[in-house]
């Protein structure tokens, strides 16, 4: 229940961001979805940024800025954009965002359309934004609750090394909270950022998996199986499990001879 929850929360916020991109007509102030075309949703687009060409789903698709510029752009050239990592083919009231499952053409995307139980939803944050360092400057306008600070003043103070994922906090909140973001250098001079969590050791991981996604899923040519291959290796060590599995049974199926593959906890 917790997982449908949450998808039918991304879908609204999915939902919001397309319709901004493709220019259909927004919300009122009901919790109503508004129609969708799954062709339209699941169409390949090609992003170039810093010298590198990124193909992913429109659905996936989210946020693309220039410079210091927010909102939804709809023409490049773009200075960074967040790739959502999303299951994309919900269901119930949603049921006819499942179509765009069969329509969409990298493996890496459909792996993950109608399950969060699978190696790349349980190996990489929900969003990673990939961007020219000097495009940092779009967080300013992200203030962050509580602590006097907006993201940009937290992001900034990140060092962006292809070797490592590097982390930065904020100042805490009056709960004592403090928000974090993680980032790691790519190639041509790019770097990704995602939100981080209360776990600095997970850093190495994730950074590991998102260089290996951003090249091997996004990248001009696919390459699932290394991708998964590592993705299972990758597998958070805090992920629930499903039937004493760490992935469905479909995914079980194409992983369960993998070396990498580590078992669910009894009682998990």
């Amino acid at each position: 229940m917790k997982v449908f929850a949450e998808r039918k929360q991304q879908w609204r916020h999915r939902f919001s961001i397309v319709a901004a991109m493709l220019l259909l007509p927004s919300c009122s102030c009901s919790e109503d979805i508004p129609d969708i075309d799954p062709v339209s949703m699941a169409q390949d687009v090609r992003v170039d940024i810093g010298g590198q060409s990124f193909i992913l789903p429109r659905v996936a698709f989210h946020r693309p800025w220039r410079d210091s510029e927010r909102g939804y752009l709809e023409s490049p050239p773009f200075d960074g954009f967040t790739v959502w990592i999303g299951v994309y083919g919900p269901t119930g009231e949603l049921l006819k965002s499942r179509e765009i499952c069969p329509l969409l053409t990298r493996q890496w995307s459909r792996s993950i359309c109608e399950s969060a139980y699978t190696p790349l939803y349980r190996s990489l944050p929900r969003e990673i934004a990939l961007l020219k360092p000097e495009a940092l400057s779009v967080y300013r306008h992200t203030g962050l609750a509580g602590s006097g600070q907006t993201k940009y003043d937290v992001v900034s103070k990140i060092h962006f090394d292809r070797d490592r994922a590097n982390r930065a906090c904020s100042d805490p909140d009056p709960s004592g909270h403090r928000f974090c973001s993680a980032g790691i250098g790519l190639e041509n001079g790019l770097i990704a950022l995602w939100d981080a969590g209360e776990h600095p050791d997970d850093d190495a991981r994730i950074g590991q998996m998102v260089q290996s996604f951003v090249d091997k899923a996004i990248g001009p040519r696919e390459d699932f199986e290394a991708l998964e291959r590592e993705a299972v290796m990758l597998r958070d060590p805090r992920a629930p499990c499903i039937g004493y599995e760490p992935y469905d049974r479909q995914t079980m199926e194409r992983v369960r001879n993998y070396a990498s593959l580590k078992p669910c906890p009894l009682g998990s």
